[in-house]
Formats: structure tokens, sequence, C-alpha cells
């Protein structure tokens, strides 16, 4: 096994968003354990995540990097590690690269993976245990409902971005990998932390203090758009602004759509 103190740095690094810096850590580890699945699957994630980053500037770079990690993930499923953010990372990757079509039976199989997953969290944590490798389903329905857009399936866009809608309003807290792992490894902060510290709820998983849900709700507002449905796009709209009040491009929709139903008093008010 790696030792405690440098998996911690690799889990810091990497849920500190310092991808970067964690990548040659993951490299390193999967020179030093190559049977070790989960330093392959961090690293494909993390040249993921500078592929993107780094393709605007670089295309052939982003896209490479884009498509080693994608075989960097596949390795580490063929190795046994197959856990719910593995799949989503591939599922990524292959929607990165176009390749919505095959991105999304990974989504799929990431969503029972997940359910799953969280069904076990539950009995770990009535023991004294944490399951760090649960997602936020919401993200997975996101992602879903992006390739279903692009590939023209509208009803399947919206059915799950409707998913990832209901499971929001139902669970107002989600597990987050790697805050909740060094919770309870190091020991971690208690819950209701100084303001910009972590904060927990009583079960032990980190609180996210963003709004969840954001692009979900935009996203189904831009489909009623589309659809030509406009006042139940304004209805989604209007609750992606609650969340990111001052977000200009969805404030300008609203604007439109006002605009196509014929009320231009209410429409220049955005």
């Amino acid at each position: 096994m790696l030792s405690l103190s440098l998996s911690l740095s690799l889990l810091s690094l990497s849920f500190a968003g310092e991808v970067k810096e964690s990548v040659p850590y993951f490299m390193a580890c999967t020179e030093v354990k190559p049977d070790y699945q989960r330093c392959r699957a961090c690293l494909g994630r993390a040249e993921l995540t500078l592929g993107i980053e780094l393709r605007e500037k670089d295309l052939d770079l982003g896209l490479y990097l884009i498509d080693n990690a994608g075989d960097l993930l596949e390795e580490a499923m063929k190795g046994g590690h197959n856990l719910p953010y593995v799949h989503l990372a591939r599922g990524n990757t292959l929607a990165e690269l176009g390749k919505c079509d095959e991105a999304i039976p990974y989504y799929n199989h990431c969503l029972l993976l997940n359910t799953a997953a969280m069904g076990l969290e539950t009995e770990l944590t009535n023991h004294g245990l944490m399951l760090t490798d649960v997602l936020d389903p919401m993200d997975v329905y996101n992602a879903l409902g992006i390739c279903y857009r692009k590939l023209g399936n509208i009803d399947l866009a919206a059915r799950a971005w409707g998913e990832g809608i209901f499971w929001g309003e139902r669970d107002a807290t989600v597990p987050v990998r790697g805050h909740a792992y060094a919770k309870v490894v190091a020991g971690g902060a208690a819950s209701g932390a100084a303001s910009g510290e972590q904060r927990y709820d009583e079960r032990g998983f980190a609180l996210r203090d963003v709004p969840r849900g954001f692009e979900l709700w935009a996203n189904a507002g831009s489909m009623h758009s589309a659809l030509g449905n406009f006042s139940v796009a304004v209805e989604y709209y209007n609750a992606a602004l609650a969340m990111e009040p001052n977000n200009h491009l969805v404030i300008n929709n609203v604007g439109y759509m006002h605009e196509q139903m014929g009320d231009l008093d209410t429409a220049l008010q955005y």
C-alpha cells in the first residue's frame, strides 16, 4: 500500500483544484505502484482537466491530453477500479472529443454505480466509516443531458435534466469526494467551522457553499426556448437566476423570452 502521507498529499492536491501540481505525484505513483489503479484513474482525470484548459491555447496538445486521459481511465477500469468517478471522467473524455454516443453508456453506468455506492454509504456511516467515492448525481445528469442534446434527442435531454433537478430538490447536501476523506483520515475540522474553512453535516459530508443545479435549470430553460415553450423557459431561467442572480447570459435569455412573448415592457427590464 502507499504510505498515508503520500495518499493524503495526492488527495489534498487533487481535490484542492491544484491539478497541475498533482500530475507529477500521480505519474510517480503509477511508476512506483503500477497496479494501484486509483493513481492511474486520478492521473487520467487530471489530464482531462488540463486538456480542456490547454486546448484553447494549443488544440493539438489539449486533444492529446484528453485522448490519453481516456486511455488511462480505461486501463484503470480494466484493472478493477470501477468506481463512479472513473466512469464519469471516461464519459467526459469521450464527450469532449465529440463522441457523445459513446459517452452516454459510461454516464448511465456511472449513475447505476453511484446509486449502489450511496446505499452502501448509509451502512458505512452507521458504523462510523466513510465512503469517499460517491458523486453528486446532478453533475452526472447534467453531462448526460448535454450529450443527448448534442445528439438531437431533446426528449432524453429533458428527462436527464429533469432527473437531476428532482435529485437536487430532494437532497440538499451530497458527499463531496476528498474533503470527507481528509476529515476522517486526518481528524478533520468540526461542523460549523469558521468562514473560509470546510463545513460538514452530521454525517461528515462536506457542505457546498455554492448553489447546486444552476446548469441544469439553465439548460432546461434553453431547451424549452428552442422548443418555443417561452413561458416555461422563463420559469427555468428564473430558477437558475435565483442561484446566480448576476449571470448575464441567463438574464439576457429571460429578456429575449419576454420579447418573443410580445411583452416588450418586461423585456426591456432585462
